[in-house]
């Protein structure tokens, strides 16, 4: 949808209020929202997780911004501001009727036509438009609301949270997929009672070592998946384990992915050109492990170049650097 249209004001006036009264009364609604891969990254690196120790899952929401309806945006709402002040509480119910007003408004253009979001179904019922201003903030608040609900489900896990729609798991103990297969089936009831019906559905993919005896000789599930490689992709991470057995990681690209930053027609001054590798190298030691063997070695300069005067892209092979053990 344009971002920009009329009918978009309304709900991202209404996110923005809620935001704010949230904030100002420093509720914490982001304990288990991971920002980005480096902090999760952070997060597991001194937890001490090895092959042996540890079962690493990743869940996956379907059609998330779409499945987000707005009486599921509504109780997480709730939740988290339930023991506001009245002032407060009222201001937050006029700040959803802003936003039901722009979901039941919304106008998708399409070959120089409007069409409204969702057609007559009930406000209620819409989901979240992918490019809405309040999409992005509403659904890490639904995914932080159902996490904040579950928590029995994680009782046995080192870490555990939501990237959007991308979530990860690590389970004390070596798992077998029949017991992720459960674990699965029991989180998704959990999901669709606190939802209201079965319209969120979570796909889960488990890492096994190909060595394990558990592993099943087919699988029965659609919504479960098996990675036995030597890798397990995560956002721009891949954790891998190394020689020793214990968890490392290295930054993640697909086959044939070229990262583009700039036009080389940008208007931005030669210094933002001139600035780029040095944030991308930061970047780039901030995904990957750091040990004294690796600490001090080059990039490769023919995936990253220096400076980008007149490029419009920033290539890179699909090579993993800097070396884990």
């Amino acid at each position: 949808m344009p971002a920009t249209n009329f009918t978009s004001a309304f709900p991202k006036t209404g996110y923005l209020g809620i935001k704010r009264i949230l904030d100002d009364n420093k509720v914490d609604y982001l304990s288990k929202t991971i920002i980005q891969a480096s902090d999760l990254k952070d997060n597991l690196e001194n937890q001490g997780i090895n092959c042996n120790n540890s079962t690493i899952v990743s869940t996956d929401a379907e059609d998330f911004y779409p499945s987000v309806r707005l009486k599921l945006v509504r109780k997480a709402v709730y939740h988290f501001s339930k023991n506001l002040p009245e002032e407060d509480q009222i201001t937050i119910e006029h700040c959803l009727d802003l936003i039901k007003f722009g979901m039941q408004s919304t106008l998708l253009t399409f070959v120089d036509k409007c069409y409204e979001h969702d057609g007559d179904r009930d406000p209620e019922e819409k989901g979240l438009t992918i490019g809405g201003y309040e999409s992005a903030w509403l659904a890490d608040l639904v995914g932080a609301y159902i996490l904040d609900n579950t928590k029995s489900h994680f009782r046995k896990t080192k870490c555990y949270g939501l990237c959007i729609d991308d979530g990860i798991a690590v389970f004390n103990n070596k798992l077998s997929y029949d017991d992720m297969l459960k674990w699965r089936t029991k989180f998704q009831n959990s999901v669709n009672r606190l939802a209201g019906g079965n319209y969120l559905q979570f796909t889960c993919s488990v890492w096994l070592d190909k060595s394990r005896r558990e592993l099943p000789t087919e699988q029965n599930d659609p919504k479960m998946s098996i990675e036995t490689g030597n890798f397990f992709p995560h956002l721009d991470t891949e954790l891998v384990w190394a020689s020793n057995r214990n968890l490392q990681f290295r930054v993640h690209l697909k086959p044939n992915q070229q990262l583009k930053y700039l036009n080389a027609d940008s208007i931005h001054t030669k210094a933002c050109f001139k600035a780029m590798p040095s944030g991308v190298y930061k970047r780039l030691s901030k995904l990957t492990t750091i040990r004294h063997g690796n600490k001090q070695e080059p990039t490769t300069r023919q995936n990253l170049p220096t400076t980008l005067p007149s490029s419009t892209t920033c290539r890179t092979s699909h090579q993993k650097s800097p070396n884990i053990d």
